[in-house]
């Protein structure tokens, strides 16, 4: 039977629901008729006329836009996006393989004198740098393994990109002897090819020497805010 009528099934009418996860809703005459059940994940949604299935962008949540995970010894981790967001998130886990040195985030691949920065170590006081190839994160000659967290807003059409970075660090040994490290930077990008330039690929790279180990890795998540 179906559900003929205003409150009651008529006997003996058209079946409605069919498949399990089915539900009911109301056609454009009024009459009830069959919604299927949607894929996996989707909600349900209004279009202010009728409900239906939709997949969901995800709004202000962050969502991946890429993973560098070494498979060999490197300078480099590098991440080119996915898509574009407004809003950046840089997560990096460094296992060191000699002395990493003037660590640097840079956009695009550029290594041009494009970057300025900010940079403290262990609460001491600012330092600054002009007109250099990259953001550093890391000053320290050391063979120290690293986590890095930081935002970019990769949305200021007519303003150098900004970005805030912290990492921490600590020698590879298992113990509580020596207290990690930590070192803040904030840093702006100004390419000179201008303003409107959008943030297409994020790399972390060993510009002073030193290698990232097999494992090290480097992820990219962003959001629009909505």
């Amino acid at each position: 039977m179906s559900f003929d009528g205003d409150l009651y099934p008529t006997a003996g009418a058209t079946k409605v629901i069919t498949t399990q996860g089915d539900i009911v809703r109301g056609d454009a005459s009024g009459n009830r008729e069959r919604l299927g059940i949607g894929s996996n994940l989707q909600q349900l949604q209004s279009n202010g006329t009728t409900l239906s299935w939709q997949t969901i962008s995800g709004g202000g949540a962050w969502s991946s836009l890429g993973t560098d995970v070494l498979t060999s010894t490197n300078t480099t981790m590098s991440v080119t996006l996915s898509s574009q967001k407004k809003y950046l998130m840089v997560l990096a886990n460094r296992i060191a393989n000699g002395a990493l040195d003037n660590e640097q985030i840079r956009f695009n691949g550029s290594s041009d004198s494009d970057y300025s920065f900010r940079h403290a170590t262990d609460g001491a006081g600012d330092s600054t740098n002009v007109n250099i190839g990259g953001i550093y994160i890391n000053a320290t000659n050391a063979t120290q393994n690293g986590y890095l967290y930081g935002f970019v807003i990769n949305d200021l059409a007519t303003s150098p990109k900004m970005g805030y970075f912290h990492d921490m660090r600590t020698t590879a040994t298992f113990d509580s002897s020596t207290a990690p490290q930590r070192q803040l930077a904030i840093g702006k990008w100004q390419p000179s090819s201008g303003t409107n330039v959008a943030i297409t690929a994020i790399s972390l790279t060993t510009a002073g020497g030193g290698d990232y180990q097999i494992g090290s890795s480097l992820a990219i998540l962003g959001s629009d805010g909505d």
